[in-house]
This record gives structure tokens, sequence and C-alpha cells, in this order.
């Protein structure tokens, strides 16, 4: 059986990619965070920190109520 990768393992391998994807973080309540920017997310043990200038300033989402990750595939 293969082992889960952790959402905080996902979220910081996506981050670093080279050149950077943009990537959707979707919480269990279906409310969809939209990262374009690797400067815009601050990862922490128990919490990600997403600043968006379009949403009004910054959210703090839990890493336990995070269902999954979407990448974007380049054109």
């Amino acid at each position: 059986m293969a082992k889960r990768v952790s959402i905080f393992s996902e979220l910081n391998d996506l981050m670093m990619l080279q050149p950077f994807r943009p990537f959707s973080i979707i919480m269990a309540s279906g409310v969809r965070y939209e990262v374009t920017d690797p400067e815009s997310i601050l990862l922490f043990p128990t919490t990600v920190t997403i600043f968006s200038l379009a949403r009004g300033g910054h959210a703090a989402l839990h890493v336990r109520q995070i269902s999954s990750i979407e990448a974007y595939e380049r054109p």
C-alpha cells in the first residue's frame, strides 16, 4: 500500500516548483482558495495562511480541513 503524502509536504512541494504553477486548495466545506503566487502562502505545522487581495485580506486554514489540492497544468 502506498503511503499518502501529507498535505503539508504536498503544499511545500508545489510552492517550490520552478517555474511556479498556480494551484487550488479545496476545503472540506467546498470553499476553494486559489494560490497564484508562492509568496501569497505561508505554511505552518497545523495551519496554512493565504494572503489574497481579491478576498480582502487573508485566510487561516486548518490543515485537517483541507480535503484536496489541485495543481494546474501548464498549457
